[in-house]
């Protein structure tokens, strides 16, 4: 408002914190090293965790087995040792002079006791045993046998031997003894052990860890590298490179990494190459035509002169045509965008027609063209895109027609061999350098090696001619030699019939 004084601002919003417009930076993810050092400190703590575990079991066994072989030995000096008593009660039995030493000496040394009555009756007044000797049976022992064994009573884990008095005895003797004996590993015997395995648990965790970090960085620091090459490369440096280091996968994915980049800047060279080429290209018909539609404007051209000029545009109209009928194939069959009509036919009519095409420029070049297809190729039948093929064909026949001279021969033949319907197309042109065979396929190569010297159509042709062959699931080979000839082979693969 007009004389409202400066702006202030409300109380309101005067506390209220700003919200930026900017985006919030992705939380960086932990890297490999940090993941292998986790994984590996993880899984040697487990490793230690069960170690002390089964170390434990183990120890509980070896304690339970030397306690069992102890008792063992007691009870049988002490079955030895008892004495032949009449008519026994549980009260008297443990209030026998010598039984009752016995049961002392035992008793001091943790073990627990019980009598074995003639009927299997359980004489003696220690709970624990008597607790015990209910639990297991003594059937074996009335027979004269031992039983042994562990047991869980009395809240607590035993072990037990029941031994039976040895040799004869008279009538209502005791039948035998149970001793029995808490088995568990005391606190002053598995606190050492258990404090010495977590001691031996934890140097093996420092030392998983810190192998982990070092093996962690030989592993990542390549893939580091790859990492920055390859923003680098998405940035426009098609000239990065990475040092191939490690091992195994680790080089491989670094060397494949540089063959990459090394296809890529040679696949942007060839682009501008062939940029450059097409724009050259373009820019002749284009002025040839400008120029005689100048001249035919302004009256310039007349008469004689202006029948020419007519011809000249059209001619360099249909240059201008074919030129982008080319590019247009070259993109469309770049792009998958071409469609393929597959069916049973024989090709024999396909390499008629392409010849029988070209056979008006050939009369006119003074070059003989010939079908030399062998007898009954017309019966082989391949399941193909006659199409396709036709216009494979009639692109190298144009080829080869433009390259023979006056006087040469062209000679275009179907064959079948070694499992394949084959295609040749010969001329008896200039050839081509054997430096130059693997090239000759790529766009616009032959174009800039040879434009200047002999004729030569847009130099997409045989780039053309390579994608259709490949999306007919075939292959092309050449053979030539310098001052005698080329022989272009197109070779389909599964002849039907």
């Amino acid at each position: 408002n007009r004389g409202a004084g400066p702006l202030s601002v409300s109380p309101h919003f005067r506390d209220t914190p700003l919200v930026s417009a900017q985006p919030r930076t992705a939380r960086r993810r932990p890297g490999v090293r940090a993941h292998l050092a986790r994984t590996l400190g993880i899984t040697a703590a487990l490793s230690v965790a069960g170690t002390a575990l089964i170390t434990f079991y183990l120890v509980r066994q070896y304690a339970g087995t030397e306690a069992l072989n102890e008792l063992e030995h007691q009870a049988t000096q002490s079955a030895s040792e008892t004495l032949s008593l009449e008519s026994l009660h549980p009260e008297q039995a443990v209030e026998t002079d010598l039984t009752q030493a016995l049961k002392d000496l035992l008793t001091g040394s943790g073990d627990r006791v019980v009598y074995i009555g003639p009927q299997g009756d359980i004489l003696g007044s220690d709970t624990t045993a008597v607790t015990v000797a209910h639990k297991v049976d003594l059937a074996p022992v009335l027979a004269g046998r031992r039983v042994d064994g562990q047991i869980r009573a009395a809240g607590g884990n035993y072990v037990y031997v029941a031994e039976p008095v040895p040799g004869r005895r008279p009538a209502g003797a005791v039948a035998g003894l149970l001793l029995a004996r808490p088995v568990g590993l005391a606190a002053n015997f598995w606190r050492p052990i258990i404090g010495r395995v977590l001691v031996a648990g934890a140097v093996a965790v420092l030392v998983a860890v810190i192998a982990s970090l070092l093996i962690a960085r030989r592993l990542s620091d390549p893939l580091r590298h790859v990492s920055e090459a390859t923003r680098r490369v998405a940035s426009g440096d098609l000239t990065s490179r990475v040092p191939v280091e490690g091992d195994g996968e680790v080089a491989d994915v670094a060397q494949q990494f540089n063959a990459m980049a090394e296809a890529l800047s040679e696949a942007q060279r060839r682009e501008h190459e062939f940029l450059a080429n097409v724009s050259h290209e373009l820019r002749t018909p284009i002025t040839a035509i400008r120029g005689y539609a100048e001249a035919l404007a302004d009256g310039t051209a007349s008469g004689p002169a202006q029948a020419e000029a007519i011809r000249v545009i059209g001619d360099e109209a249909g240059r201008l045509e074919l030129l982008i009928r080319d590019v247009m194939d070259l993109a469309r069959l770049g792009a998958k965008e071409f469609g393929l009509d597959l069916r049973p036919v024989t090709l024999g009519a396909t390499v008629s027609r392409a010849v029988a095409a070209a056979a008006a420029k050939a009369a006119e070049a003074g070059v003989t063209l010939v079908d030399s297809s062998d007898p009954g190729f017309d019966a082989i039948t391949v399941v193909t895109d006659p199409l396709r093929v036709g216009q494979v064909v009639s692109n190298l026949v144009d080829n080869a027609l433009r390259v023979t001279p006056s006087g040469g021969s062209i000679r275009v033949g179907g064959r079948y061999a070694a499992g394949e319907v084959a295609i040749d197309v010969a001329d008896t042109g200039p050839g081509i350098a054997g430096t130059d065979l693997p090239h000759i396929f790529e766009r616009s190569y032959l174009w800039a090696k040879s434009h200047s010297v002999r004729p030569v159509g847009t130099g997409m042709g045989l780039a053309i001619v390579r994608e259709l062959v490949v999306a007919l699931g075939g292959r092309i080979d050449v053979a030539s030699q310098l001052g005698v000839g080329t022989t272009f082979t197109l070779r389909l693969p599964r002849p039907t019939g």
